[in-house]
C-alpha cells in the first residue's frame, strides 16, 4: 500500500483531516485529538493560516464534546474575528456554530442567538444548507432552554427538513431527538418515542456514538416518565458506558440525572444522592448552570427522600437561584414546588406558601409547566402546601394537576403503559390518590 511521504505536508495534512472526522465520529477523542496536535503543526510548518484556523476549529470541536465550553468560547473567538477579516467564511461559519452551541452550555443565550443569526448571513449567502440547518437546530435548543416550546418546534422543523432536503443521515438525527424532546416536555409521549425511535435507527447506521448517546439518554428519560423504570435504567447505563467512552461530558451529566430519578423510583435514595452529586461535579467543570440546576433540583428530591431535610432546603434554593436568574419560571417551579413540602415538613407553613404562592403567580399570568420535568410533582406539593394552609386554591391545584395527567395518559395509546403511568410514576399516583380522597370523579 503506497504511503503519503513525510515531505508530503499538504497531502498528509488532508489525509489527516479526514481521519480525523472518522474518528471524531467513532468517539474516539484521545485519538483525535493526537491527529489535531499534527494537523496544527503542519500548518505551523506550512505557515498557513487557514489550515490553522482548521485545525483549531477541530481542536474546539473536540473540546465542547468535553464540556470545556469556556475554552471554546475563547479559542473560536479569535478563529472567528480573524476569519471574518480575510473574508474566509468557511471557517467564519464553523467558528460561529461552536461559539452558538458553547453560549448556550453557559446560559449565554442571547450572545448563543447573535452568533447564530452571525452564521445564517453567511450560511444563506454562500447557500451552504447543511450549516444553516445546523445554526438552526441551535437556535431551536436556544428556545427550547428559553421554554418557547412552539418556536423551538418551527426552528428544529427547519432544520429537519434542510437535512432531509441535502440526504445528510448523520446530521438528520439531532432535529428529530430534539423534536421528540419537545413532544416528551408537552407530554406527548408516544410522539416522543417515535422520533427518538428514528434517531437512533439513524445513528446506529452511520456509527455516530454521541447522536446514539444523545438518542438513548433521551429514552431513558421517556421511559422513567412513563414508569418503566428497568427499561429507562437500561437505556441510561448504555449512555453512561458510551459517554465515559468518548469523554462526552453533557450527555453523561444527563444520563446521571435521569438514573437518579430511576434509582429514586425504584427506592435506593443513597444511589439516586450519588448519582447526582456526580452530576453535580461535572456540570459545575463545565460551566454548565442548566445542567448544575437540574441535578442540584435532583439532589434535593433524593435529601427529601432520605429525610435530610436542612440538606434539601440548601440545594432547593440553589437550583432555585438559578432558574430565576436565567428567568426559567417553568423550570423553577420544581425546586420552588419541592422546596415549599420541605419547609412544610419542617413547620414553616409561611415560607412554604411564598413558594407556592410565586407558582400560582406565574400560572395565573398565563404561564404553563409543559417544560418542567415533573409538573405532578410541582401541582401535588402545591396542593400539599396550600391544604395545610387551609387555603381554597388548593382545590385549583389539584383539579389542574389531575387534568394535566389525563390529558398526557390520553397520548398514551398503550394499555399498560398508560396503567404504569398513573400507578408506578409516584407523584402521579399520589396525585390520583388525593384526587379521589376529594371525592372527585374516576379519571
Amino acid at each position: 500500500m503506497k504511503r503519503t511521504p513525510e515531505t508530503d505536508l499538504e497531502g498528509r495534512y488532508q489525509l489527516l483531516l479526514a481521519r480525523e472526522n472518522v474518528l471524531t465520529i467513532a468517539g474516539k477523542r484521545e485519538a483525535v485529538l493526537q491527529d489535531i496536535e499534527q494537523l496544527q503543526a503542519i500548518a505551523a510548518a506550512l505557515r498557513d493560516e487557514a489550515k490553522m484556523a482548521t485545525a483549531r476549529v477541530r481542536r474546539a470541536n473536540s473540546l465542547q464534546t468535553g464540556g470545556e465550553y469556556a475554552q471554546v468560547v475563547h479559542l473560536m473567538d479569535a478563529v472567528f474575528e480573524s476569519a471574518h477579516a480575510r473574508g474566509d467564511d468557511v471557517i467564519s461559519l464553523q467558528a460561529a456554530g461552536l461559539l452558538a452551541q458553547a453560549s448556550v452550555r453557559l446560559g449565554h443565550y442571547s450572545q448563543a442567538v447573535a452568533y447564530c443569526e452571525q452564521g445564517l448571513v453567511i450560511a444563506r449567502r454562500e447557500q451552504n444548507r447543511g450549516v444553516e440547518a445546523g445554526l438552526l437546530n441551535t437556535l431551536g435548543m436556544i428556545m427550547l432552554e428559553e421554554q418557547n416550546l412552539p418556536a423551538s418546534i418551527r426552528y428544529f422543523e427547519q432544520a429537519l427538513s434542510i437535512f432531509k432536503e441535502t440526504s445528510n443521515l448523520a446530521k438528520l438525527a439531532m432535529p428529530l431527538s430534539n423534536l421528540g424532546m419537545v413532544a416528551g416536555q408537552m407530554g406527548n409521549f408516544d410522539a416522543a418515542w417515535g422520533y427518538y425511535e428514528e434517531a437512533l435507527q439513524l445513528t446506529q447506521k452511520v456509527g455516530q456514538r454521541r447522536g446514539e448517546a444523545i438518542v438513548l439518554v433521551n429514552l431513558g428519560w421517556v421511559a422513567s416518565m412513563l414508569g418503566a423504570y428497568g427499561r429507562a435504567r437500561v437505556y441510561l447505563e448504555r449512555t453512561l458506558y458510551l459517554t465515559r467512552e468518548i469523554n462526552d461530558r453533557f450527555v453523561e451529566t444527563n444520563a446521571l440525572i435521569n438514573l437518579s430519578s430511576c434509582a429514586s423510583a425504584l427506592g435506593d435514595a443513597e444511589a439516586a444522592l450519588l448519582y447526582t452529586r456526580q452530576a453535580l461535579e461535572l456540570a459545575r467543570q463545565s460551566g454548565d448552570q442548566n445542567s448544575e440546576a437540574w441535578a442540584l433540583t435532583f439532589m434535593g428530591h433524593s435529601l427529601w427522600e432520605k429525610g435530610e431535610l436542612a440538606q434539601a432546603v440548601r440545594v432547593y434554593r440553589s437550583a432555585l437561584a438559578i432558574r430565576r436568574s436565567f428567568n426559567q419560571p417553568a423550570l423553577a417551579a420544581e425546586p420552588g414546588a419541592g422546596l415549599a413540602r420541605v419547609l412544610l415538613a419542617q413547620g414553616d407553613l409561611n415560607e412554604a406558601k411564598q413558594h407556592t404562592n410565586d407558582i400560582l403567580d406565574y400560572l395565573a399570568s398565563g404561564g404553563a409547566l409543559d417544560g418542567a420535568d415533573e409538573p405532578a410533582r410541582v401541582y401535588l406539593n402545591c396542593f400539599l402546601t396550600l391544604s395545610a394552609a387551609r387555603d381554597d386554591r388548593a382545590a385549583q391545584m389539584l383539579r389542574a394537576g389531575c387534568a394535566q395527567l389525563k390529558a398526557r395518559a390520553a397520548s398514551i395509546t398503550d394499555e399498560i403503559a398508560r396503567r404504569n403511568f398513573f400507578e408506578q410514576v409516584s407523584y402521579n399516583r399520589e396525585l390520583l390518590t388525593a384526587w379521589k380522597a376529594a371525592g372527585m370523579e374516576e379519571i
